[in-house]
């Protein structure tokens, strides 16, 4: 699989000439080698150190000292303990994400805030559309985190299914400490961290600096797009919401390529994290507000045919796309 890809990629940088800022007689591919393991690296550094903050301030401002005693990283009963780890998020988002995001394009002399398409506004016609197409894809997605979670590995991976449960586990558990809270402020709070800054810090990540340094570099918007998702899935390290997470992030892509700008894909993350937190807040689970089946679950038709108004809403984004560039005359 990785040779063809790479294959692809030279003859793209040749056939199509692309504008890469690289040094003269440096080769496209130890271009995107190098540029590659910049991004990695920096996203590897800035975490680091954007955790260790955390710990530090969380330290002098709550009295925790995760650095003496590590195992409260785990106590999820001591509430001071939870609001440690929620400043330790908020430090890792900035520093792991939203930092590499707008200073990985520097190193190829690009603005970061240009880069992202952070300064492009997306058209009235494509914020209804993106809007749509998220509201439209929700049984779909529902349909795949079922199915996700069902998937059974074969004997032979019992061990490696344990892991994968048990880590299951403890980030259902750290989502349920980070969301319990009774009051309007621990709300707000909790749409800060868990809505806003996610949002905002990994869509510029990637579907900001990553996919278009990707589309930079092959020159092909599927692939770019799709192995963005990919690795924005496998981020988040959970197996049993992998398929899922990674078609939000192929159609958040889809967004932000056929609109141009990076706000819708920002937008619809927000809106997708803070349903959660809402529902969390209000315990729609328990109330009378029902529109799943009691397995949690739409029926089949309904699926299918979100499946069906899904790719319908990602074609018209094409052709309003394409119209637009025909109008612009590119």
């Amino acid at each position: 699989m990785i040779f063809p890809i790479f294959t692809m990629y030279i003859r793209a940088a040749k056939v199509r000439k692309m504008s890469l800022n690289t040094p003269t007689g440096q080769h496209p591919f130890i271009f995107f080698i190098s540029k590659f393991l910049i991004l990695g690296g920096m996203i590897l550094v800035f975490t680091f150190v954007s955790m260790g903050v955390g710990m530090v301030l969380s330290k002098y401002i709550f009295g925790i000292d995760i650095f003496s005693t590590p195992e409260l990283l785990y106590d999820y009963s001591n509430p001071l303990a939870v609001q440690a780890l929620k400043l330790i998020q908020a430090c890792y988002a900035i520093g792991g994400f939203l930092l590499p995001a707008l200073l990985f394009p520097r190193s190829f002399q690009q603005d970061g805030v240009e880069y992202t398409r952070l300064r492009v506004s997306a058209s009235s016609v494509m914020w209804v559309l993106s809007v749509g197409l998220f509201v439209v894809s929700l049984p779909l997605i529902n349909q795949l985190v079922v199915w996700n979670e069902g998937v059974v590995l074969p004997p032979s991976l019992a061990h490696l299914e344990s892991q994968f449960k048990a880590a299951e586990l403890a980030a259902k558990q750290l989502t349920e400490a980070f969301l319990k809270t009774d009051s309007f402020l621990g709300l707000l709070l909790n749409l800060l961290l868990v809505a806003i800054l996610p949002a905002i810090c990994e869509e510029l990540l990637f579907r900001g600096a990553l996919m278009h340094f990707l589309l930079q570099c092959f020159y092909q918007k599927h692939l770019a797009i799709w192995f963005s998702a990919i690795l924005f899935s496998l981020f988040h390290a959970q197996f049993y919401g992998f398929v899922p997470r990674m078609l939000l992030g192929v159609l958040l892509g889809y967004m932000v390529w056929y609109s141009g700008s990076i706000w819708p894909a920002m937008v619809i993350h927000f809106i997708n994290n803070a349903i959660a937190t809402l529902a969390s807040f209000y315990d729609w689970e328990n109330s009378s507000f029902q529109i799943l089946q009691p397995d949690y679950t739409f029926p089949l038709a309904v699926v299918v045919l979100s499946a069906f108004l899904t790719v319908s809403l990602v074609i018209m984004m094409y052709k309003k796309n394409k119209q637009q560039n025909l109008y612009n005359g590119e």
